[in-house]
């Protein structure tokens, strides 16, 4: 298979007090472009830690991540840094919405280092708002958002630099039944459109709309069907 990202022995290891605990715990493996992915398991099985790892936050303590030929376990945050603002949009857990900020203005963030004139930027902006359906909400404060709408932001920010890979970590907690699946068929639409997208989940009903389910336990891969 065409290795698009890809991990060889991943390791994070953290250290409390005199105890190591092995978060990602030596672990291979491959995605291919397009796939919509799901890494699942219980709290502490190391789910998260491996989604960043292959985003580039951080480093392992030991093996490699590559991820369209570049590697990202290297120690140079710049180098990394870049690589993230050009190929790839985090969907985090907790929204991290700007409370004084307008949808717009939060979705307008990562575009702000940028060389491109402001209006280049708003259209960009709106155009990632309109392909999650909140255009008509683009002058709300966080506050003034349901969760759902929230939610919808954040995937919008995450949209505006139009990364080839999304990762999302948890991006249905916390939110009513209905709120989660809207946002499930949204990141499935975004994967026909030619996103990867790999996330991590706790949600089982993610499972039924990914094409490969993984699970994971004790830093381990202890399946992976797709």
């Amino acid at each position: 298979m065409e290795k698009f990202i890809s991990t060889e022995n991943l390791t994070k290891i953290y250290r409390k007090a005199e105890e190591e605990i092995r978060a990602v715990d030596g672990i291979t493996i491959h995605f291919r472009k397009g796939e919509f992915a799901a890494f699942y398991g219980t709290s502490g099985a190391g789910k998260s830690t491996l989604l960043y790892l292959i985003g580039g936050l951080g480093q392992p303590t030991e093996g490699k991540v590559v991820v369209d030929g570049v590697d990202l376990s290297t120690p140079d945050e710049d180098r990394r840094a870049e690589f993230r603002r050009e190929k790839i949009g985090f969907i985090f857990q907790f929204f991290y919405l700007l409370p004084t900020l307008t949808a717009l203005e939060n979705v307008l963030v990562p575009l702000v280092p940028l060389d491109l004139p402001k209006e280049n930027k708003v259209e960009k902006a709106l155009e990632a708002l309109e392909k999650v359906g909140l255009s008509h909400r683009r002058n709300h404060l966080p506050g003034e958002l349901s969760g759902g709408e929230q939610q919808r932001a954040v995937i919008a920010r995450a949209l505006v630099l139009e990364p080839e890979i999304i990762l999302a970590d948890e991006p249905t907690s916390d939110l009513d039944r209905k709120t989660a699946e809207a946002v499930i068929a949204l990141l499935r639409d975004l994967n026909y459109q030619g996103h990867t997208i790999i996330m991590a989940t706790h949600d089982l009903r993610i499972l039924d709309h990914a094409s490969r389910c993984i699970g994971m336990e004790d830093g381990k891969i202890v399946s992976d069907e797709g």
